[in-house]
């Protein structure tokens, strides 16, 4: 059972870490005294159990319908720590009368805030506010730094890594925000378009090559208010950048000195999250990716990764498909995972993930439920939601569902289906993004049987061999008529309408066939031997 005091934060400590840019508080009845253990999607198709705890992202909610209200009388009944909507024009009073009389705290994010960029924010942020443990401290310590860091220099302060995404931020002077900043903290990465300017003003050239103060002039076009930024180094290594917003008062030469000395102290902060954050993500991930590719013993991968071995688990697999628009990278997939690791919320499924070759490996354990076809039918529609969310991202994925296995000890063999559906999906697009083992059975087990007969096709692919080779000296269409008759089962009626011919014609086809070939189209093998032939080429 969960001690929300011992497992969870302060729910008005996890507010102040993400601060008014990011959530505002509607409503405060539990605000002091509620606990904030778990993030949970509610989904109001499939709707999960609240818990103590919980805060719930009213997703697919929309904020003033009846369905909200009896969202939030439902959580004041399970004592969950908050619900938060999407900000809403109408409604406002009515929905907070009834967060009031559920005593449960009400909070909205801004409109343009995705509900899978908020559910990252909020994991980090509770990471961040608890400090039961040195590793979780020490992440904890980028945010409080930024508030420091904010007071000395007089202007609101990101903390970014070296890809330019959101490590933390100061939550001290919110009323001087400017567009790039709100929109870096909601999307938790600087936008494209500021990167360019960046660029293009030598601004990341010099915060590269140099150890001083780099100013950056307002640009009224973009919304941009004057920064000063500085990078952050370990010897010669950059690990992250500082940025100070001008606010009311101007940033001068004292605080271009207080971002030059931070800059140094800022190295042991950016070391430790690095070292605790990274190295541990790391080590799990090679666990994971040992444990699903069978290298490692199963009960110490569990320990490590902090999972149930002896409970039913999943294996999906995401590649990214050719057809979009992002290069096969690392931040490519770092997407992939974000996106997954949203979806699977709604479930209340904990994903590991782990890039393996050209494709990232989702393990979905402690599978539980008396339906396993439910079971099976949520992870396909978490595969759809995820190939639906990354085309909106902008690149497309294929995506494949590998059976449920009975425990973690025979995972590997989940992962060896996925790679196969994988394959499957790759050589048959009109498929669509996502496939089951049971969708693509049939197809496996053809494509198996080609590779295993490939070392004596000498003994069986010389009859349509032939026939290939004569259409392309003749233009005939005497192999397009074979696949065609084979695939009907003899038909003669219904192949000579697919082929748009007469009756007699077909006939007369085949009969050459045989003649040209060598085949004896009466033989139930040599049949079979054409069709698995025809189908390899």
């Amino acid at each position: 059972m969960v001690n929300v005091e011992e497992d969870g934060v302060p729910l008005s400590r996890l507010v102040k870490t993400l601060g008014s840019a990011v959530v505002r508080v509607l409503s405060t009845p539990g605000l002091e005294t509620a606990f904030a253990c778990e993030v949970i999607v509610y989904d109001p198709v499939n709707p999960p159990v609240i818990r103590r705890g919980d805060v719930v992202l009213a997703v697919g909610v929309h904020a003033p319908s009846e369905q909200a209200v009896e969202l939030l009388e439902a959580a004041g009944v399970a004592q969950a720590a908050a619900v938060v909507v999407k900000s809403t024009d109408v409604g406002a009073s009515r929905l907070r009368s009834t967060a009031e009389g559920a005593c449960v705290t009400l909070m909205e994010l801004p409109k343009a805030m995705r509900w899978e960029q908020i559910s990252v924010l909020m994991r980090h942020a509770i990471t961040a506010a608890h400090s039961s443990s040195g590793s979780l401290q020490a992440v904890g310590d980028l945010f409080g730094f930024a508030n420091v860091l904010a007071m000395a220099v007089g202007g609101a302060v990101t903390i970014e890594d070296a890809t330019s995404h959101v490590l933390a931020y100061s939550t001290l002077q919110d009323d001087e925000l400017d567009t790039p900043r709100r929109e870096a903290i909601l999307g938790r990465r600087v936008p494209e378009i500021y990167l360019r300017h960046l660029g293009e003003m030598g601004v990341f050239n010099a915060l590269r090559e140099s150890d001083t103060v780099v100013e950056l002039e307002a640009d009224a076009s973009l919304g941009l208010r004057r920064r000063l930024a500085v990078a952050v180094r370990a010897d010669a290594e950059v690990l992250g950048t500082l940025w100070a917003l001008e606010g009311k008062v101007p940033l001068g030469r004292e605080a271009e000195t207080v971002m030059h000395d931070a800059a140094r102290a800022a190295s042991a902060h950016l070391l430790r999250a690095q070292s605790v954050g990274f190295t541990l993500q790391q080590h799990r991930e090679d666990m994971l990716r040992q444990l699903l590719e069978d290298r490692v013993d199963v009960r110490t991968a569990a320990d490590a990764l902090g999972i149930d071995a002896d409970l039913p688990a999943a294996v999906m697999g995401i590649a990214l498909d050719s057809r979009g628009t992002l290069p096969a990278d690392h931040h490519a997939y770092r997407r992939i995972d974000e996106l997954i690791n949203a979806r699977a919320m709604a479930f209340r499924w904990h994903v590991s993930s782990t890039l393996a070759g050209v494709r990232m490996l989702a393990l979905l354990p402690e599978l539980t439920g008396d339906d396993w076809a439910q079971v099976e039918n949520g992870i396909q529609r978490l595969a759809l939601g995820l190939a639906s969310d990354a085309e909106q991202a902008g690149f497309r994925v294929r995506v494949a569902c590998g059976p449920v296995v009975s425990t973690l000890h025979v995972a590997a063999a989940s992962t060896a289906s996925v790679d196969e559906i994988l394959q499957c999906l790759a050589r048959e697009p009109a498929r669509g993004p996502v496939a089951s083992h049971e969708e693509v059975r049939a197809s496996v087990s053809v494509y198996k049987a080609l590779a295993a007969l490939t070392p004596m096709s000498a003994l069986w692919e010389g009859p349509v061999a032939r026939i290939v080779e004569y259409d392309a000296k003749h233009g005939s269409e005497y192999g397009v008529t074979l696949r065609a008759w084979l695939d009907g089962f003899g038909d003669a009626g219904a192949v000579a309408k697919a082929l748009n011919v007469h009756r007699n014609t077909l006939r007369y086809r085949l009969q050459r066939i045989e003649a040209l070939s060598g085949l004896r189209l009466d033989d139930p093998d040599e049949r079979l031997m054409a069709a698995l032939h025809l189908r390899k080429l």
